[in-house]
């Protein structure tokens, strides 16, 4: 059970991290709740459980059902964390690889802004030049950067 709790607390640090960068996400919010939720009544029966333990003819409780309102959020919570695992959680100032509008292609750029709907603010290093992008289109940078074609900075120039 203990292993549970802390699997628990790990989820909840999870989707605090997560809140961080987007506070008025409300599938958060609530699996924020759901989650403190779950870690209360985990507590309270841990505790119930070492108190029957210590009652002759202890029995350990029996698993929690499938419909259940709680094992539902839980199923969630860790439904959300698994498929949010592997995305990178971007913050204003990161370095990023963003595409640039024009031609479709990703270049080096800096986060300016992250705004609540998820779309990024964005000025590409190389030129200076800004672009609107999402947070599902951007890549973390790999430290290699792409070096323009004489038409492709003309027109970069251009759309400055």
């Amino acid at each position: 059970m203990s292993d549970e709790l802390q699997n628990y607390q790990l989820q909840l640090q999870q989707v605090e991290a997560a809140l961080l960068t987007d506070p008025d996400n409300q599938e958060l919010l609530k699996l924020k709740i759901d989650l403190n939720e779950v870690i209360d009544l985990t507590l309270d029966l841990k505790n119930k459980a070492e108190e029957a333990a210590n009652q002759p003819e202890y029995t350990e409780p029996v698993g929690v059902a499938e419909d259940d309102e709680i094992t539902k959020s839980l199923l969630a919570v860790e439904e959300f964390v698994a498929k949010n695992k592997t995305k990178k959680i971007w913050r204003v100032g990161d370095i990023c690889m963003a595409k640039w509008n024009d031609n479709g292609q990703y270049y080096e750029a800096r986060i300016d802004v992250i705004n609540a709907d998820g779309q990024v603010n964005v000025t590409f290093e190389t030129y200076k030049n800004r672009g609107i992008t999402t947070l599902a289109e951007l890549r973390e940078f790999t430290g290699q950067k792409r070096v323009l074609s004489e038409a492709e900075k003309l027109k970069k120039s251009k759309a400055a």
